[in-house]
């Protein structure tokens, strides 16, 4: 079941839904939890491997990676979802954009996703 703060996009073979769980505040030095959901949209009749890719500033962490890779099945709407922890750096400034690049497996296609958090005043360690 996805949150209220679900943010989704739409590209040619798939759907992402980006989960923020409680909204997009974090507090810097502090881990957060992104939940990532990828969902065949039907448009598209061949099984994809599809690889992941994380772009984000330097001093950011992503766990468990900054790449992956998964198999979306053609069935409609099959699901594949992921979880990523996000430590931002302490001096992260007024807002952190992080980019998830998806890319089809020998395909030119795939789609880029923008994760956004925004630091949580007064709750620095």
């Amino acid at each position: 079941i996805e949150s209220p703060a679900t943010v989704r996009y739409h590209f040619l073979q798939f759907d992402v839904a980006v989960d923020y769980h409680d909204g997009p505040a974090v507090v810097p030095g502090r881990e957060k939890l992104i939940t990532l959901i990828v969902t065949d949209n039907g448009k598209n009749q061949i099984q994809n491997w599809i690889s992941l890719k994380w772009y984000a500033p330097d001093g950011t962490e992503i766990k468990p990676g900054n790449t992956c890779s998964f198999f979306l099945r053609t069935t409609y709407r099959n699901r594949y979802t992921m979880r990523f922890s996000v430590l931002p750096p302490p001096d992260m400034g007024t807002k952190l954009e992080l980019l998830a690049d998806f890319t089809l497996n020998g395909r030119q296609a795939g789609g880029t996703v923008k994760v956004v958090l925004i630091p949580q005043l007064g709750l620095e360690e």
